[in-house]
């Protein structure tokens, strides 16, 4: 009877000792612990808080053998040219009457199919086409190379439009399957188009390697002896662009990234008054675009890329990338990896290079507004982070 009176009262007493030990307010010990550990989130945005800024843009020569289109015209600073050098694949009985003098071009022209504009569809675009004279492979030429070329206009009238339509001087047309009938004759170099000064827009066409129906064609029509006509097409086995041109003229305080020619540009943030003991939860560099400056093509990748830069010296030692994507007026792309190391290791930051996502593919023009802008446009750099206290 006494045992069960004691466990009795214990059931009773327990609960009141677990209630206590469970108060909200907590010793003065345990909240000693939670103030250690107590973590805050904190806001940095360069368009509120003190923060350097600095930038630059400039010029740098790629090569557009990889590209999936060919550009031609001029417009502003850029000017594009193609080279194209045709597959002739003769059969015997072909190469004899070539040989034997018993053919005759009476007609030929190149079709090229537009797929990216820049500038408006009513600027003007005329054109000459050169034999070359001097060797070019795709993958090895840039607006650095040497072209040389006979400066005489081997075309008799073109029209441009969705299809382009190039017609050329039977008799060069001629020399070229001469050239394939007989190994005597020195290998031909292809042809150089090149836009004319009055000029004022970029095209950008079907590159070798696009469907048979739209990749560039050299359509010849061909007589013979007994009065026979026949039509023979061939298509290009080595075509390029290039692009020349000087850095655009842009307001003083913008920077400036471009395709084809190419510009890029360099953007550093200065995080020297963030701690290095905090974790970057997310980071968002933002730029705003010059809506009057910018001129942007169709049918492009309209995004700008990012680059990691390892080394100040080296600005080809680039890592990670990210992409930065148009929203209204301004083009946004989230950085929390770059910042997080840019903070750690403060002498790693080197800041991003800025280039167009389609560089290879046109010359569309972005301008941003730079350092030296008014405050709320300047580049911007939004970081939220926890720190301990």
């Amino acid at each position: 009877m006494i045992l069960r009176k004691i466990i009795i009262l214990l059931i009773a007493i327990i609960p009141f000792f677990l209630f206590q030990g469970c108060s909200e307010t907590p010793t003065d010990a345990g909240a000693e612990l939670l103030d250690r550990d107590k973590i805050n989130v904190t806001s940095f945005d360069t368009s509120v808080d003190s923060a350097g800024i600095s930038a630059s843009y400039f010029k740098r020569t790629i090569n557009l053998g990889a590209s999936q289109r060919l550009l031609l015209g001029k417009k502003g600073n850029v000017e594009a040219g193609m080279l194209l050098k045709f597959n002739f694949l003769l059969p015997d009985t072909l190469s004899s009457q070539i040989n034997n003098d018993s053919i005759t071009v009476i007609s030929s022209w190149v079709r090229m199919v537009q797929l990216y504009r820049y500038g408006a569809d009513t600027d003007p675009l005329d054109l000459n086409v050169y034999n070359v004279t001097s060797g070019w492979t795709t993958g090895g030429f840039n607006s650095d190379s040497t072209l040389t070329y006979d400066n005489i206009n081997q075309s008799t009238g073109y029209t441009v439009d969705d299809t382009t339509i190039i017609n050329l001087q039977p008799q060069f047309v001629l020399s070229w399957l001469e050239a394939a009938a007989d190994t005597a004759i020195p290998t031909d170099n292809g042809i150089y188009i090149k836009p004319a000064d009055n000029s004022a827009k970029v095209l950008g066409y079907y590159a070798f390697g696009s469907a048979e129906s739209f990749v560039p064609s050299l359509n010849v029509v061909l007589g013979k002896m007994n009065g026979d006509v026949d039509t023979v097409v061939y298509f290009p086995f080595a075509d390029v662009s290039f692009v020349k041109g000087e850095l655009p003229a842009v307001s003083v305080e913008n920077i400036v990234v471009q395709g084809g020619l190419e510009v890029q540009s360099r953007l550093k943030f200065d995080l020297s008054s963030i701690p290095e003991n905090v974790i970057v939860n997310k980071a968002e560099v933002v730029l705003t675009k010059d809506m009057d400056e910018t001129l942007l093509g169709d049918n492009i990748s309209n995004s700008i890329i990012g680059y990691f830069i390892i080394d100040t010296l080296n600005l080809d030692s680039l890592n990670r990338s990210v992409i930065l994507n148009p929203s209204d007026s301004t083009y946004r792309g989230e950085v929390t990896l770059f910042v997080q190391e840019w903070i750690r290791e403060k002498n790693r930051n080197s800041g991003l290079l800025l280039a167009a996502s389609g560089r290879f593919n046109g010359v569309d023009l972005y301008v941003f507004k730079g350092p030296d802008a008014a405050h709320a446009e300047r580049p911007r750099l939004i970081i939220t982070y926890t720190v301990k206290q």
